[in-house]
């Protein structure tokens, strides 16, 4: 009886890390440039034809392949760390497709094609010296296959952070099971997971002030709750 008491908190504890271990909760995705990569585009043409591997903003380029030649960006990194990457195909084409091979370090390590209707999200931990080489081939026409790419870097610190709002639910949790009330627990890290999600489909970023504010506040409407039910007996 004593190993399943012990054994329940110590689930439930896991479980919690398990489910906020996804950095995209409270890391906030940065722009990057020169300082993160150095870029060479070999296939470039100077004539502004096809291929084309050409930098429009901070982490933002424009990718269009040649019908006879990939368009090609390699990236020296400078900066170590947890990169993301976004293929799209812009909004005004709607018949073009790009064939995307990425290498790391002269190793393919992922294949696929984007096309109007399928964008393609990628998220790499890499170190500094390391090779990443972007290819981008047409596949069929490619007339209409204007590519985009855009490449974030998580904040630094952002591991740090998920560990404490991971802590601060993990005490929570043993507490409330200590006091017999697990489901009201449960309930709250639900609306709590509910609520980061529903913020990152409206505003699409969530910094960890908003993450720890939603914490504070689920905790206290449980602590709330928990005080009527047993002093007020109002239920």
């Amino acid at each position: 009886m004593l190993k399943k008491s012990f054994l329940f908190p110590v689930v439930v504890i896991a479980l919690v890390f398990f489910s906020f271990s996804y950095p995209d909760f409270v890391a906030q995705k940065l722009p990057t440039g020169e300082q993160e990569y150095s870029l060479q585009t070999p296939n470039m043409n100077i004539r502004n034809r096809p291929p084309l591997f050409k930098l429009m903003d901070n982490g933002k380029y424009f990718v269009h392949p040649a019908s006879s030649m990939p368009a090609k960006g390699e990236f020296t990194i400078k900066e170590a760390g947890k990169y993301w990457f976004e293929f799209s195909i812009q909004k005004g084409s709607k018949v073009g497709k790009i064939l995307f091979i990425i290498e790391k370090n002269e190793e393919e390590i992922r294949k696929f094609i984007v096309d109007s209707k399928r964008a393609k999200k990628l998220h790499l931990t890499l170190y500094k010296n390391d090779r990443l080489t972007i290819i981008a081939d047409a596949d069929g026409r490619n007339s209409g296959d204007w590519g985009n790419l855009q490449i974030l870097k998580y904040e630094s610190n952002y591991i740090p952070k998920i560990r404490l709002i991971e802590f601060l639910w993990a005490m929570f949790f043993v507490y409330f099971i200590g006091k017999r009330h697990f489901y009201i627990a449960l309930n709250s890290y639900a609306g709590f997971l509910l609520m980061l999600s529903a913020e990152k489909m409206n505003f699409g970023q969530l910094s960890f002030y908003d993450s720890l504010i939603y914490t504070m506040f689920f905790f206290l409407m449980a602590f709330l709750f928990v005080f009527i039910y047993q002093e007020l007996k109002f239920f």
